[in-house]
Order: structure tokens, then C-alpha cells, then sequence
């Protein structure tokens, strides 16, 4: 993963300078910007994107990530659903509206998420993890176990970084 972050580091800004509409490369830079934790920036670049290309649904996710990150709920909130508005099927998105529910202790709308996107977050191991994590905090043992297994389920079927490339 750092290897491909050294990269995106130097490759990213001369694409920025050719193309400086490329909305690819802006949602990079705001991925950038925020490992750096240059949040105010990563917020613009993300800004930008959107500005660019109103329904690009991952720019308006990220956007929310850092507005979460912030502990901005309400605004993360609305970026989320926009981002779903958009791309219904945004496992980001998904993640961050139950991420965001989760953290103003709301529950019951993270459980209906759920319902209205169980393909989804069943077939995202960090959704299923979060979902254990929630189910932990409001002691549900058999609920977080059985997220915990879908987890473990679906990361053994996800490739990892190193099988990725040993098929190329």
C-alpha cells in the first residue's frame, strides 16, 4: 500500500498540472491531502471534483470521510447520501452513513441502512466488521459474531494485494 501512496505522491501532481480538471486526480489529491491530514485542503480538492463533475459519487464519500473524520456528522451525513443518490450501491458511502449513525448513537437507522443495503455491506468485510462493532457496543454477542464470521468469509474471498499482481 505505501508503495502505491509513494507513487500516487509523485505521479499525481503532474497530472494535476496537465490536466487540472481531472477529477480522478483531484479525488487522489484529496486522498493525499488527507493521509497528510491537510483536511482543509483535502475538503477543496474534493470541492473541486464535485464542482467538475456534480455526480461523482466517490468525491462526494470522501468528502464525507473527511467531514467525519472532523466530527462534522451532519454535513458527513448529507455527503453520504448524496454520494448514494448517485451510486446506490457506494460501499463507501454505505459505510460512512452507518459510521456517522453509529456515532451520533443512532441505532435504529443503522440497522435500517442495513436492511436497505444488506447485498451490499455483506459483501464488504470492513462493512461486516463494522457492523460487529456495533453490534459489540449495543451487546449484541450473537449479532457481532455473525458479522465477525461475514467478515472473515468475505476477506477470504477478497484477494489480496499480492495475488492481485501474481495475475497480471
Amino acid at each position: 500500500f505505501r508503495s502505491k501512496l509513494a507513487e500516487a505522491r509523485a505521479l499525481n501532481p503532474r497530472i494535476l498540472a496537465m490536466e487540472p480538471g481531472n477529477v480522478e486526480a483531484l479525488l487522489v489529491e484529496g486522498l493525499l491531502l488527507n493521509d497528510d491530514k491537510a483536511f482543509g485542503k483535502a475538503l477543496a480538492s474534493y470541492a473541486r471534483a464535485i464542482e467538475l463533475k456534480p455526480d461523482f459519487a466517490l468525491a462526494w464519500a470522501n468528502r464525507g470521510d473527511t467531514l467525519r473524520h472532523l466530527a462534522r456528522y451532519s454535513e458527513a451525513q448529507m455527503h453520504y447520501e448524496k454520494a448514494l443518490a448517485f451510486d446506490a450501491t457506494l460501499t463507501a458511502g454505505i459505510r460512512g452513513l452507518m459510521e456517522c449513525y453509529r456515532q451520533q448513537g443512532d441505532y435504529p437507522r443503522v440497522f435500517e441502512l442495513h436492511g436497505r443495503h444488506r447485498q451490499q455491506i455483506e459483501a464488504d468485510y470492513l462493512a461486516c466488521e463494522l457492523l460487529g462493532d456495533i453490534h459489540l457496543e449495543r451487546r449484541d454477542k450473537a449479532g457481532a459474531y455473525e458479522a465477525y464470521e461475514r467478515a472473515r468469509a468475505v476477506s477470504e474471498k477478497t484477494p489480496s494485494e499480492k495475488d492481485r499482481k501474481s495475475t497480471r
